[in-house]
């Protein structure tokens, strides 16, 4: 697994997971309450510009080479996954999806989705506050010789 930056624009970089045993590459996005949403499907936060779009024609040129010949993608050209969160404070849900249409500077489909937390996962998560207790500290035992 290796960890690049891509230039997404001029003035941007993103980092992206590289996992080439996998053949794969995973990127992080905030996306909205579509998120992990079996009847929706999410969308950036932001607008994004033509290097979003040009992920989502890498991904299917590379599905269209897949269906053909050898059922692999060309070498050094991994699909791009997107690890999608939504989080408003209350909710937070998640998924691993790889975009396939884009439009008006936002992804609108997925060829792919992976449910990583749902609704309702978030919730379930047990997160302990913590103790009103002191802090007993450390005893260190010093003797004089």
């Amino acid at each position: 697994m290796e960890l690049h930056d891509q230039t997404a624009a001029a003035h941007e970089l993103v980092a992206v997971i590289v996992l080439d045993g996998l053949k794969k590459k995973i990127t992080v996005m905030n996306t909205d309450a579509g998120t992990a949403d079996k009847t929706r499907s999410p969308r950036n936060r932001t607008p994004k510009g033509p290097a979003a779009e040009k992920v989502v024609d890498l991904n299917d040129q590379i599905e269209m080479f897949k269906h053909h010949e050898t059922g692999e993608p060309p070498e050094d050209q991994n699909p791009i996954w997107y690890l999608c969160i939504f989080d408003d404070g209350k909710t937070v849900r998640a998924e691993l999806s790889r975009p396939i249409e884009f439009k008006s500077n936002f992804f609108v489909k997925f060829s792919e989705r992976i449910f990583i937390l749902g609704p309702g996962d978030w919730e379930k998560i047990a997160i302990a506050a913590p103790s009103s207790e002191p802090d007993p500290g450390f005893t260190i035992d010093v003797r004089r010789k």
